[in-house]
């Protein structure tokens, strides 16, 4: 199965008012795909996190992991896992708004019609603290509980790809992680084996699978077309994606988006990462 490139945008989202964007909690959520939903074979689906409250978050160097396994194909084993964010700094982050922070790439595992169980992880690192509560210099890495969506694709009854249709679908209850106690004072790092300059701490009994606010985040223009260019400019791309012959026209058009896409990389806050 061929991995394409991510893509990672913090997108302006002017009606946006949630509690992880004024407390002390960050908010990880898998917004699409969405859970018990069924889509049109799609080769290049897009699969995509939004991290709520960047600000706290990127002192807390988190990446996500996700599983992409058929529930149809025994075949298939245990499918696909991807690395998002793995690499990830925090440049881009709108820190003054302090808008969700979008991260996505797209998987050819939705090409043919099937059953599909998305898994996925929040690993994370915080300052490492004795009984006592006191630092010393250290850093602990962390990892989420393992939780899953399901879906289907289906050539008769599956929609297609439109991230702003997912706007008008119900929120249900699905899980989302969240760290509901996170310091905002940057601690220095001292030991040797950290590969970290500073870190926060975070209450032990703070971490906990709750049910998503996924009403809260919502897909607006912007973030629907930077995910729609970013697919353009890939399948335009020498490397292209699957299932889709490109023309020299489609190659030069490509050319023009990628120009026009960098001079709003600043206010769009568009960073094109690679898969760990």
């Amino acid at each position: 199965m061929r991995l394409l490139p991510v893509l990672a945008s913090l997108a302006s989202m002017a009606c946006l008012t949630t509690a992880a964007s004024i407390t002390n909690t960050v908010e990880f959520d898998l917004v699409y795909p969405r859970d018990n939903q069924s889509y049109h074979p799609t080769p290049h689906m897009p699969v995509v996190f939004a991290i709520q409250n960047p600000k706290l978050a990127q002192n807390l160097h988190p990446y996500i992991t996700f599983r992409v396994q058929s529930t149809t194909d025994a075949s298939a084993g245990k499918g696909t896992t991807y690395n998002l964010t793995k690499e990830l700094t925090w440049a881009t982050a709108d820190t003054a708004k302090n808008t969700p922070y979008f991260v996505y790439t797209f998987v050819d595992a939705f090409a043919k019609e099937g059953g599909w169980t998305i898994w996925w992880n929040v690993y994370w690192t915080s300052c490492k603290t004795d009984r006592a509560g006191e630092f010393h210099g250290e850093t602990t890495t962390n990892k989420t509980a393992t939780t899953s969506i399901l879906l289907k694709t289906s050539i008769k009854n599956g929609q297609a790809v439109d991230l702003l249709a997912t706007n008008d679908l119900p929120c249900g209850a699905l899980p989302a992680f969240v760290l509901d106690d996170v310091d905002d004072e940057l601690l220095e790092v001292t030991g040797a084996k950290s590969g970290f300059k500073s870190c926060v701490k975070v209450s032990p009994a703070a971490d906990s699978w709750t049910p998503a606010t996924l009403c809260d985040v919502k897909f607006d223009d912007e973030i629907a077309g930077n995910v729609t260019d970013a697919l353009a400019d890939l399948c335009a791309s020498e490397e292209g994606c699957p299932g889709k012959t490109v023309t020299d026209g489609e190659k030069e058009n490509s050319a023009g988006r990628v120009a026009g896409g960098m001079a709003l990389a600043g206010v769009f806050g568009v960073l094109v990462l690679l898969l760990a």
